[in-house]
């Protein structure tokens, strides 16, 4: 997808976030613990998806120690905390829904968490395929995808921003198995 950068750049940060799991990373079971590490390998990501996801990171942190004294279950925070989050977000971002971004799968996926904090988290992914699938019919209206050739070969091909943020959530539903 794309010219091979973004790809890259995600691959890099999951196999670093991965490394620091298996270093014992959340151990402590400290969620704030876990998103400081997490923003540690977000930072070394560079390029706009890592900017986009350092702010939202972030911004989840910060909610997340804001909500954590109310008497809310652990999912319930952090789906205020998502919801918050993605508020920040786009006041450093013009982008939105439908314009080819990382954003058409961000913004549905954390204002479907902060409508229903009890949701399944299958009804989340299930929630981040359909959008990240809905930017193969857009034009992309942000960055270096406005000026990459479109044609044959990238025709019905998603944002792989957008697919990369279905994809870690995929996974981390899948290891929640």
């Amino acid at each position: 997808m794309g010219d091979g950068d973004c790809g890259e750049s995600v691959k890099g940060v999951c196999k670093s976030i991965l490394s620091r799991l298996d270093d014992g990373l959340a151990l402590s079971g400290s969620i704030t613990e876990l998103l400081a590490g997490i923003m540690s390998s977000v930072d070394d990501m560079g390029g706009t998806l890592g900017a986009i996801f350092g702010i939202f990171l972030a911004a989840l942190s910060a909610a997340i120690q804001d909500h954590q004294d109310e008497n809310l279950s652990v999912k319930q925070i952090l789906s205020k905390s998502a919801a918050s989050a993605i508020q920040s977000l786009k006041g450093h971002t013009g982008a939105r829904v439908g314009d080819r971004t990382v954003m058409d799968v961000l913004i549905p996926v954390c204002e479907a968490m902060g409508e229903n904090p009890d949701a399944d988290f299958s009804t989340i992914v299930g929630k981040a395929r359909a959008a990240a699938d809905g930017t193969k019919k857009l034009k992309a209206k942000f960055g270096r995808a406005t000026y990459v050739t479109q044609g044959k070969d990238t025709e019905g091909t998603p944002d792989p921003g957008a697919w990369a943020v279905y994809e870690m959530l995929l996974g981390i539903q899948s290891s929640k198995k």
